[in-house]
């Protein structure tokens, strides 16, 4: 995700990816996105490694500046998000100019919707 100016977190935005499986016995947990699923849909739609990390936010909030042309996808909850200032649909390929915002809401059901 080059070229994206993080303008708001919301109450908590981490970098997340599938985790580490198979490690358990070492004491290691798999930690990683909570949504997996999510994070591979996010990852598919934008042409990413499904195993690749995504920005996993809780609850909503997050607000972003494209610093150079970028493609961009919001899965897992519905938050509604919206590119200068104009509603755009959910689990599906955000393109931004550079300069342009996206900012996404709340979400009214779920906890974690993730951008990839």
């Amino acid at each position: 995700m080059n070229g994206l100016e993080i303008l708001d977190t919301g109450p908590l935005s981490l970098i997340q990816d599938l985790g580490r499986i198979g490690h358990l016995r070492s004491g290691v947990g798999v930690s990683g996105a909570a949504d997996r699923r999510s994070l591979r849909l996010g990852n598919r739609l934008v042409g990413n490694n499904e195993g690749a990390a995504g920005v996993e936010v809780l609850l909503g909030g997050l607000s972003l500046r494209a610093q150079q042309p970028t493609t961009i996808a919001f899965t897992g909850a519905p938050a509604q998000a919206y590119r200068d200032g104009i509603p755009v649909g959910h689990s599906s390929v955000i393109d931004l100019r550079a300069g342009q915002t996206v900012r996404l809401d709340y979400a009214p059901s779920g906890l974690r919707t993730y951008l990839t």
